[in-house]
């Protein structure tokens, strides 16, 4: 399979980008995201408030 090359322009992006995944995992995580939805769907207003966010 033949690998096609990177734009600098596009190797900048997913450079700057890449933490982004990871950041919002981490934050979910402290802010008890999935223990506050496992009753089931909440707005954003419920979600803030039961996160303490």
């Amino acid at each position: 399979m033949e690998q096609q090359e990177t734009s600098p322009q596009r190797a900048m992006v997913q450079m700057v980008t890449a933490f982004w995944l990871p950041l919002a995992i981490h934050t979910a995580a402290k802010w008890r995201v999935p223990d506050c939805l496992k009753d089931g769907p909440k707005t954003t207003a419920e979600l803030a408030r039961d996160a303490d966010a």
